[in-house]
């Protein structure tokens, strides 16, 4: 009985943290927060930036790295997101709260570029 109290327990897990966790490949690519000029880019190797313009112009910034099983530490500014997929949504969970991206239709905006 308590083998198959165990196998339940570890069958249950990962059936949640499979869902909790996507995969670095359906995550990779470009974001965008709705119409704003926010984006993330996560790329195949791991690797994350994420850029806001304020309305005033002034670019904020920071890189970070995908860590296992489903976060992104930044290095400066935004602290650690939790990341998770619905549907076509990626959604970053942190300190400043949640938040929805859809991929990007559009290049990130050149200012970003100028601030790696």
């Amino acid at each position: 009985m308590r083998t198959l109290l165990t196998l339940a327990t570890l069958l249950l897990s990962s059936l949640g943290s499979a869902h909790a966790s996507p995969a670095l490949a359906t995550v990779s690519g470009l974001w965008q927060f709705g119409e704003h000029t926010v984006w993330v880019q996560i790329g195949q190797d791991g690797s994350a930036f994420q850029c806001r313009i304020a309305p005033g112009g002034t670019v904020y910034a920071s890189t970070g790295v995908v860590v296992a099983p489903s976060s992104i530490q930044w290095r400066k500014t935004w602290g650690v997101d939790q990341v998770s997929l619905h549907g076509g949504t990626m959604v970053l969970k942190g300190p400043y709260g949640a938040f929805e991206y859809h991929r990007a239709s559009q290049p990130m905006a050149s200012a970003c570029s100028a601030s790696l």
